[in-house]
């Protein structure tokens, strides 16, 4: 038995209180750097941070498991330890992310708008080609960069150098492997297609979750998704997505071949019909109860076969919705689909988008 003196009893509910306040504070500390900040709703932690939350550059939900589902990041995300890089590249295993790797030197220099000696100049102009590619895609890709030793030494990179992390749930030989960019100068347009066009099979492939971003972006987006019940979905969908058999249970082609990819390659014009400011994205195979309660598409959980369409802008969106009862596709199908999307996008080309669902039945 230890006993105290009234003052010690009085002051260690006080310590203990300072002492949890200040591991608290120092929690947030470590991630709140002038290139990356909290959700912007939270504007006591702005007050608190004063001029180091700098200019709204991120906002998320990061790592807190009662938001796991529908975080979204804005920009490229500022890592600066291996802690840090697993966090990120933990996020979420079905979309890819991508990390730039550049000297700390020249992201000072970016930053403050410094002259550069001639040799660094072009690094400087590939950072801003990463920034603003970030800046401008983040809607679709998860972006990070960083300038630490730490970390270049945990990827076994040396010197500056992007680096693409396809999504896992391709499960093929390359889809748990890092792609590096193989130009030593970042040009937009070379550097836009190794990010949108390595990562997946079309435009981009992702989860449901990239309309969730779209929210936080003022940017127009046509969104293709199915569901498809067949046996090889049930191999996909159940079986833990790290397991090196997936892949052999769900088959190289043949009969047990996707038709969803079938559709994708027959959709692949249909984009053209939108104007260039529209991103054509393929949603992921699986399709989520709470994803369409949000999309007002909640009837699509008990159909077997289901392909949608939705144009979204912002919190606003247009879907079509169509149905089949048998399990392959067929011409007719994909041509009624590609004729309602020739509709939409005359609508959308007049402004006179309907931003509700329309259901169609085959």
């Amino acid at each position: 038995h230890i006993s105290t003196s009234p003052a010690m009893r009085t002051s260690l509910p006080r310590r203990s209180g300072l002492l949890v306040a200040l591991l608290l504070a120092a929690s947030w500390l470590p991630w709140c750097t002038s290139d990356d900040t909290i959700d912007g709703d939270n504007e006591m932690l702005e007050d608190f941070l004063g001029d180091n939350y700098f200019d709204h550059y991120h906002h998320f939900h990061y790592g807190d498991d009662y938001y796991g589902h529908d975080y979204f990041t804005h920009g490229s995300l500022l890592i600066d330890d291996v802690e840090n890089l697993e966090e990120f590249l933990d996020m979420d295993a079905t979309e890819s992310a991508v990390i730039g790797l550049f000297d700390h030197s020249t992201i000072a220099a970016y930053e403050s708008h410094e002259e550069t000696a001639d040799g660094d100049h072009q690094q400087l102009r590939n950072f801003a080609v990463y920034r603003e590619l970030a800046d401008e895609y983040s809607h679709m890709l998860r972006f990070g960069h960083s300038t630490s030793e730490q970390v270049r030494q945990h990827l076994k990179i040396s010197g500056s150098a992007v680096l693409l992390f396809p999504a896992v749930r391709f499960q093929n030989s390359e889809a748990v492997s890092r792609k590096r960019y193989p130009s030593k100068s970042l040009y937009k347009d070379s550097l836009l297609h190794f990010l949108l066009m390595e990562s997946a099979p079309l435009v981009a492939t992702y989860d449901w979750k990239a309309t969730d971003r779209a929210k936080a972006v003022d940017h127009a987006m046509l969104i293709l998704f199915g569901k498809i019940d067949e046996p090889v979905h049930g191999a996909f969908h159940w079986e833990d997505p790290t397991d090196a058999h997936v892949e052999e249970k769900l088959g190289d082609g043949g009969d047990e071949a996707w038709p969803y990819d079938m559709f994708a390659d027959a959709l692949k014009p249909v984009g053209q019909l939108f104007p260039q400011d529209i991103d054509v994205l393929v949603a992921d195979r699986r399709i989520h109860s709470y994803d369409l309660n949000g999309m007002g598409l909640a009837s699509m959980r008990d159909t077997k076969n289901t392909f949608g369409v939705v144009l979204r802008y912002g919190d606003e969106f247009s879907a079509l919705t169509f149905t089949w009862p048998d399990d392959m596709l067929n011409d007719e199908l994909v041509g009624n689909v590609v004729s309602a999307m020739s509709t939409m996008a005359g609508d959308y080309h007049r402004s006179s988008v309907t931003f509700n669902p329309i259901n169609h039945e085959f």
